[in-house]
């Protein structure tokens, strides 16, 4: 008898969670901009509308960046790879500057990447074909 109770609450809350609204979530992908540089953290900045969605939203701080500059760290956001994987390393060129004065040899860089790796862009578009 009690098992049959569990299962009967188990499947109204699983159907009850499915009912449920999708949230709402705004992503912010923003380069070199630090913990202190917002107006939250430190007074001398004004940033009333990021402020705005810190107070009636969630602020997570347990976090980090999956690469050290914007265009491999944004490849690994939308793709859910590491670098090695979709092969985007540095914005450009690895092979930049002075060879003479280089302190690391170059690797075989992608600057973008490969149409066939699902996104969350593409997912996006793949969830509204499928409701059509």
């Amino acid at each position: 008898m009690e098992r049959s109770v569990s299962i009967i609450i188990f499947t109204s809350l699983f159907f009850h969670v499915l009912a449920m609204e999708k949230p709402n979530i705004v992503m912010i992908i923003a380069d070199d901009l630090g913990v202190m540089d917002v107006g939250f953290n430190n007074p001398k900045y004004r940033t009333p509308h990021i402020d705005r969605l810190r107070a009636e939203g969630m602020l997570f701080t347990q976090a980090y960046a999956p690469a050290a500059n914007c265009a491999p760290s944004r490849a690994c956001v939308f793709s859910g790879q590491y670098s090695p994987r979709h092969g985007v390393y540095t914005v450009g060129s690895s092979e930049r500057g002075n060879p003479q004065y280089r302190k690391i040899i170059p690797v075989k860089n992608t600057v973008h990447l490969n149409p066939d790796i699902l996104t969350l862009r593409s997912e996006e578009r793949f969830s509204r074909n499928a409701e059509t």
